[in-house]
């Protein structure tokens, strides 16, 4: 009998704990949609929804829907993710608005994009021919806060302001989350390009909200808001690679070498030795 054939690394994924973060301020109308449309499309993962100061019954129609439901009391998107993301644990954190714009059905490739290219953040692109959804302010606004950023970053996002995010574990370990308002995903940006992160923008159907749904942005308030955030981070940012460039080379490397995020392992056959290449960091 001829000796078995030497046997080789399988190369596999471990099943990631996927949480769906959905903070919320007033979104009765349409959270137990979001809720329901994230379990149907990600049956695995945890729908988290926190109430964020509302006065309204979004709350017990999250808890109603099956999702599990916590409350940041103090009025601020980038607080209550601030709390999300401290309390909740998993390995992929998918955040998304709970307006029923985005959609849910590209949850699971968004997620596998994630774990099998071993990436730290994936956007959902916003991609509409609905007026409604994306009207002519906020379409300018978008554009406006697009350019300010590529140049303020040195680094370019279709949609920098998109409310359909993955975070890997790794990243979430590594951001400080300081933003207390609609700054939240500038910070977020600006996070990306300190650590020198791919952002992976793959194209998502968006829709108008449903009536009776009423959005929280003030397209002028907050947008002069979230563009005093960019030139804030971006002066940080410049004096960091100017005056302290070998320390955040440092960062850098310190967080493509973190442990924490589990991407693609090689599991050994039998005895066979263990196989180096693509091993877990």
């Amino acid at each position: 009998m001829s000796p078995a054939p030497p046997t080789t690394p399988r190369r596999v994924h471990p099943q990631p704990r996927v949480a769906v973060l959905v903070p919320c301020h007033n979104e009765s109308t349409t959270v137990e949609a979001v809720v329901r449309a994230f379990q149907q499309s990600l049956p695995e993962a945890s729908v988290v929804v926190y109430d964020n100061a509302s006065d309204d019954e979004t709350a017990r129609i999250a808890e109603a829907a099956g999702a599990v439901v916590g409350h940041e009391p103090v009025p601020g998107k980038g607080r209550v993710v601030r709390r999300m993301l401290r309390e909740v644990d998993a390995d992929v954190y998918l955040m998304v608005d709970g307006d029923d714009t985005y959609d849910a059905s590209v949850a699971p490739s968004l997620v596998a994009s994630l774990v099998e290219r071993s990436l730290d953040v994936v956007h959902g692109l916003r991609v509409t021919t609905d007026p409604d959804a994306y009207p002519f302010g906020r379409r300018f606004g978008n554009r406006l806060i697009r350019t300010v950023f590529a140049l303020a970053a040195g680094a370019e996002l279709r949609d920098p302001l998109t409310g359909y995010r993955l975070l890997s574990r790794r990243f979430v370990d590594a951001f400080p989350c300081n933003s207390n308002r609609f700054e939240l995903e500038t910070e977020l940006n600006f996070a990306y390009a300190r650590l020198g992160i791919e952002v992976l923008e793959v194209e998502t159907s968006y829709r108008a909200r449903p009536v009776g749904s009423v959005s929280k942005l003030n397209t002028f308030r907050d947008g002069l808001r979230i563009l005093s955030a960019i030139a804030r981070e971006g002066t940080r940012l410049r004096a960091t690679r100017l005056f302290a460039g070998r320390t955040l080379e440092k960062l850098r490397n310190d967080f493509s070498e973190s442990s924490s995020w589990p991407g693609p392992i090689d599991l050994a056959q039998d005895s066979a030795p263990p196989s180096s290449e693509g091993s877990a960091p």
